[in-house]
C-alpha cells in the first residue's frame, strides 16, 4: 500500500514537473531573445508575494499568484513602454521590495521557515493532485496561445520595426508574452521556488539555441530539454535531501555544459 502512495504521489510531482518544463522550454527562447529573464525574475518575487499572502489568510495561493503577477507585469510593460522609469532598476527595486515584503508577511503571520524555504527553491511537500488542474490549465493556455501567435512572436523576435512595418500589432502581442509568462511564473513557483524560474528559463532557451536552426526547432529543442532537465531534477530531490528547484536547475546547468562542449567539438 505504501509503496502505491508513494508512486502515485511521484506521478504527480513528475506530471506537474512536465507541464511546466514544456512551458518554460516553449516560453525560453522568446524570453531569452527578448531579454525578459529579468522580468521572469522579478515577476517570481512577486508571484512568491502573492503566494505568501494566499497561505497566510488562507487563500487560494496560485489565484493570488497568477493575479498579482499579471497586474505587476501589465504594470511594468506600460512604464517600459512609456519610458517613466529605467528598466533594469525598476526591476531590482520590485525584486527587493517584493522579497523584503514576503518575508515579513511570512514572518508576522507565521508561515514558518519551511513555508518560505519551500517557495524560494521549490519543495515536493508543496505540490498537491488537486494543483494539477490548475497547472495543466495554465500551461495549455500558455503553449495553446503562443501556437497562435507563433508567427508574429517570430517576426517580433527577430525584427521589431519590421514587424511594425508589416502590420503586427507588437504592443498587443508584448502585452500578451508577458502576461503568459506571468501566469507561467505563477504556477511554475510551486515546483522550482521563485529564486530559480529565470535559470530554468534561461537554461533550456540557451541549450536549444546552440543546436536549434530557427526559431520554431529552438522552441521544440527547449521544451523537451527542459523536461530531460526536470525529470532528473525530481530524481535527484526524491532520493536526496536537495531542494526540487536547485536539483532541477542544476541539471539544466549540465545539459546547457553539455550543449557548449557538443557545440565546441563540431566547430574543430
Amino acid at each position: 500500500m505504501g509503496a502505491i502512495v508513494v508512486d502515485s504521489y511521484l506521478i504527480v510531482i513528475l506530471t506537474a514537473a512536465t507541464l511546466i518544463a514544456l512551458t518554460a522550454g516553449a516560453l525560453g527562447p522568446y524570453a531569452l531573445l527578448r531579454r525578459y529573464a529579468l522580468l521572469s525574475d522579478a515577476l517570481s518575487h512577486a508571484s512568491m508575494l502573492g503566494a505568501v499572502v494566499g497561505a497566510v489568510v488562507g487563500a487560494g495561493n496560485l489565484m493570488l499568484s497568477a493575479l498579482l503577477c499579471v497586474i505587476v507585469a501589465a504594470g511594468l510593460e506600460y512604464l517600459r513602454m512609456r519610458g517613466r522609469l529605467q528598466a533594469d532598476a525598476l526591476l531590482a527595486a520590485l525584486i527587493a521590495a517584493s522579497l523584503a515584503a514576503s518575508v515579513t508577511i511570512a514572518s508576522l503571520g507565521k508561515l514558518g521557515t519551511a513555508g518560505l524555504m519551500g517557495l524560494l527553491f521549490g519543495s515536493l511537500a508543496t505540490v498537491k493532485s488537486d494543483d494539477l488542474l490548475p497547472i495543466a490549465g495554465v500551461c495549455l493556455v500558455v503553449l495553446g496561445v503562443m501556437a497562435y501567435y507563433y508567427h508574429e512572436c517570430a517576426k517580433i523576435v527577430f525584427d521589431e520595426e519590421s514587424a511594425l512595418v508589416e502590420g503586427v500589432a507588437v504592443t498587443r502581442i508584448n502585452l500578451i508574452m508577458i502576461s503568459l509568462l506571468a501566469l507561467f511564473v505563477s504556477v511554475a513557483i510551486s515546483v522550482v521556488g521563485a529564486l530559480m524560474i529565470s535559470a530554468l528559463l534561461v537554461f533550456s532557451a540557451l541549450s536549444a539555441l546552440q543546436a536549434g536552426k530557427d526559431f520554431a526547432s529552438s522552441i521544440i529543442l527547449s521544451a523537451l530539454l527542459a523536461v530531460v532537465g526536470s525529470w532528473a531534477g525530481v530524481g535527484l530531490s526524491w532520493f536526496y535531501p536537495i531542494p526540487v528547484g536547485p536539483a532541477i536547475v542544476l541539471s539544466m546547468a549540465v545539459i546547457f555544459g553539455c550543449s557548449l562542449l557538443l557545440r565546441r567539438r563540431r566547430a574543430l
